[in-house]
């Protein structure tokens, strides 16, 4: 398994009038499941939430043999989401979620779902520029193009050292001979936090859900510094899943 780290852009986004972020749910492939068979969403909407400012939060599900969603509670002491409004849409929308049925599973398999919420596409934007206070905020820059580029901690050889230590060949993606690159992208936040996690480019359910396992339960990396300020930096992780 290799792992290598390329960057690409993220745009500023100009925003008329009151800034508002909508969130997007990671869905099928950001839920996780410590124990038990690899499970995946087969029904489930995209959900979109307007949210100011933005904010994460993880929420650990239940989940029965029949792939129903029956218990979700957020994870203390973790996420930054306080809109009593916007926890209530992400709870009935995670538990409108459906699993594959999976009858070797424990009665009742506990999962963990990340959300994070970003700011809109091109196509959801005014053209009215908002005041400098509010971009430099918002902006997220290419990591490939800051004066110094965002690191995990140790540099890339302790990421891949990371990786090869954490990282698990699901087992039945190695019976099936299943083999590809998952990417996945990230945003290192001025603290060094990860967040908007996204599926970029997926191989199969279980290798997509191992990838951002493990990406989820990433340390705090250096941040990217621009001017001599630490800034939002957008990057891409493509993790290669090969059998030996």
């Amino acid at each position: 398994m290799t792992v290598h780290i390329p960057c690409t852009i993220a745009t500023l986004l100009l925003i008329g009038g009151p800034l508002t972020l909508r969130a997007q749910h990671l869905y099928g492939e950001g839920a996780t499941f410590a124990e038990g068979p690899a499970r995946h969403e087969v029904a489930g909407d995209l959900t979109f939430i307007d949210v100011d400012p933005a904010c994460e939060i993880i929420i650990h599900i239940g989940v029965d043999r029949k792939g129903k969603v029956v218990s979700a509670e957020a994870e203390k002491g973790t996420g930054s989401c306080t809109d009593t409004t916007v926890l209530g849409k992400a709870f009935r929308s995670v538990r409108a979620r459906v699993f594959n049925a999976e009858p070797k599973a424990p009665a009742i398999q506990k999962g963990r779902v990340h959300w994070s919420y970003h700011q809109p596409g091109s196509d959801m934007m005014d053209d009215v520029a908002v005041p400098d206070i509010v971009e430099e905020v918002s902006k997220v820059y290419e990591c490939a193009k800051v004066e110094k580029a965002p690191e995990f901690p140790g540099g890339a050889a302790n990421l891949d050292r990371y990786i090869s230590k954490f990282l698990q060949y699901p087992e039945d993606a190695k019976a099936a001979k299943k083999e590809g690159t998952v990417l996945l992208s990230f945003i290192v936040e001025k603290d060094g936090k990860l967040s908007t996690f996204t599926l970029e480019k997926g191989v199969e359910a279980s290798l997509n859900q191992e990838a951002m396992r493990v990406m989820l339960r990433m340390p705090n990396w250096n941040p990217g510094l621009q001017n001599g300020r630490q800034v939002r930096t957008r990057c891409e992780l493509p993790i290669t899943f090969r059998i030996q």
